[in-house]
């Protein structure tokens, strides 16, 4: 079995969060999140997808950060913030989800001034949206309005139940839309836990702008990314290929 090792220097450990460790890479794409090596910030400063066109950022959300990672895979025994993550969705660790969001927009100097908060609309068949909880909680650390205003215009599946990457990209386009005229709003940060394609967070952005946001940001709880993907970004080291 292969078994991985953080690269020390790559990741910040992040202190003053309740429950598993929240470690955040170093070094990551100045349009996506996604960790990457520490020489591409000397050069275009973005990932291999950016790069290719490959993920929903710069059309309607203009930038999107990301504090941790996430992983799909079984989960390692130091990142066990993945099923923290995922039990957040049934309406636990709430308080630490906002806490994490809330060192986001501390640190991301573009994140400040925001105007408001906005959660996605909640999964298929969903009444329970627990970006919407998360949220509120946020907009009372920072100050900032949460503004809950999205819909779907039609329905659409999880995102988690898709396969690749393309299949999120159509699943969610076109889809969300917005209640509210927002045209008094000049900036506002879509709010989310996972991020992966970008595509929620991006077509939730293209409701915010159709109803009249001058600028919108992305912010996620964390980013997905493979093993093989944080060993590609000198994040991790493989330790051992033994059966």
């Amino acid at each position: 079995m292969t078994t991985y090792s953080r690269i020390e220097d790559a990741w910040e450990e992040l202190e003053d969060f309740e429950g598993a460790p929240v470690i955040h890479p170093k070094y990551q794409c100045r349009m996506c999140g996604e960790p990457i090596e520490e020489s591409f910030t000397r050069t275009s400063g973005v990932c291999f997808y950016c790069n290719k066109g490959k993920n929903e950022v710069g059309e309607f959300v203009d930038r999107i950060f990301t504090v941790s990672i996430y992983f799909k895979q079984t989960v390692t025994s130091d990142h066990e913030l993945s099923k923290e993550i995922r039990a957040a969705k049934e309406g636990e660790n709430v308080d630490k989800m906002s806490d994490i969001l809330g060192w986001g927009m501390g640190r991301f100097t573009s994140l400040t001034e925001t105007d408001i908060l906005v959660p996605p609309p909640s999964g298929s068949g969903e009444e329970y949206n627990h970006m919407a909880e998360i949220g509120k909680r946020l907009s009372n650390k920072v100050g900032v309005e949460l503004a809950d205003v999205t819909y779907k215009l039609e329905d659409y599946s999880p995102q988690k139940d898709m396969d690749n990457q393309e299949d999120r990209k159509e699943n969610v386009r076109g889809k969300v839309g917005c209640d509210k005229d927002l045209s008094d709003v000049s900036k506002a940060v879509v709010i989310d836990d996972i991020v992966t394609t970008c595509s929620t967070i991006s077509d939730t952005a293209r409701a915010l702008k159709e109803a009249g946001v001058d600028t919108v940001y992305g912010l996620g709880i964390a980013r997905t990314v493979s093993f093989e993907g944080l060993v590609h970004a000198e994040a991790l080291e493989e330790v051992d290929n033994g059966n």
